[in-house]
């Protein structure tokens, strides 16, 4: 009776949990659950900005009558098109077939981070344009990192079962590559997928094949091992507590945060995937009826919430804090 008790207050307390968004990252919908990172947002770096400010120069350089004759024209002329135009998209790249490069793709991919925070809708063009790219390219690599990128665009826009087939494409160009650290991040986000559509077989699957594929290395993991590793543990630290076994989650999320402390560094890039483990903290103190601490962990999750400038994630972070100090005055 006591399980089912909490198992019925840890479903309710996440009612309110709303989705970003990288590295992810990242939770979504209305559960407090890790989504894929929002990675591809890392700093719009000054490299990325003067990219930017190169196409904005080329694009006030081009008259309707001028022809593409650069990667930046083309890309300028990409971004002008909607996504109801994205035939169009091929067509112009199929049109200038000397200007498909792996510096079209770069570029591509880096207008597609820049949009994504606020303009996703571009972003998921500029996405599928690298994509597009990449199999023009016919570079199995380039079509990895292009899948990936669109399952966290589609993941934005709640569009998951999209987002699962990309990753799971995503995957199948890592592993003809041999990238294991590209393979254990789908996986990893994956889990995190699995676990927002409430399929707790697969996503504790994921996760564990996850951190098995992370553990076939033998020398020191790589940022993306770790965000992998940190991924996988706050997915099953999420598990753990649904199961009442409040302890071992804790275990696990204080991995996770150490994990993501390290990444970010200060940077925030990572402030959303930190908010989502502040969260489960919380909730698992409150399980635990240690109010005090659940406040705490809560605070801190407010703090992160604000970092990434999200206000429905600060929102609802307020809204799990709501809920369950409203519960505690109902026992």
């Amino acid at each position: 009776m006591q399980v089912k008790m909490r198992r019925l207050i840890f479903l309710l307390i996440n009612t309110y949990t709303l989705l970003i968004i990288l590295g992810i990252p990242v939770h979504a919908y209305n559960r407090t659950k890790t989504l894929p990172e929002r990675e591809v947002l890392k700093n719009a770096s000054s490299v990325h900005l003067e990219f930017c400010a190169s196409i904005n120069v080329t694009a006030m350089c081009l008259t309707q009558s001028a022809s593409i004759k650069t990667e930046s024209s083309l890309l300028m002329a990409i971004s002008k098109l909607t996504e109801e135009d994205f035939q169009n998209v091929v067509n112009l790249l199929e049109s200038h077939p000397e200007l498909v490069t792996v510096n079209l793709f770069e570029g591509s991919i880096k207008l597609g981070a820049i949009t994504l925070k606020y303009i996703p809708d571009k972003s998921l063009r500029f996405y599928r344009t690298a994509l597009e790219i990449a199999k023009i390219l016919n570079i199995e690599k380039l079509k990895a990192e292009a899948y990936y990128s669109l399952s966290i665009v589609y993941t934005i826009l709640y569009k998951i079962d999209d987002a699962i087939e990309a990753l799971n494409e995503s995957r199948g160009f890592y592993q003809k590559v041999n990238d294991k650290t590209g393979s254990a991040k789908t996986v990893a986000n994956l889990a995190s997928l699995y676990l927002f559509k409430n399929n707790y077989i697969m996503a504790r699957g994921c996760a564990l094949s996850s951190l098995e594929i992370v553990n076939t290395y033998h020398d020191e993991y790589s940022q993306q091992e770790d965000y992998s590793i940190a991924i996988s543990y706050s997915v099953l630290a999420y598990l753990l507590a649904f199961d009442g076994m409040s302890i071992q989650s804790m275990e696990y999320y204080q991995r996770a945060l150490s994990l993501l402390t390290r990444l970010d560094r200060g940077t925030d890039q990572y402030a959303l995937n930190i908010t989502e483990v502040f969260s489960g903290l919380g909730r698992v103190y409150y399980q635990l009826g240690d109010y005090a601490h659940s406040l705490l962990m809560l605070e801190q999750a407010i703090i992160y919430a604000g970092k990434t400038h999200l206000n429905d994630r600060v929102a609802g972070v307020y809204n799990i804090l709501g809920t369950l100090f409203y519960i505690a005055g109902k026992l």
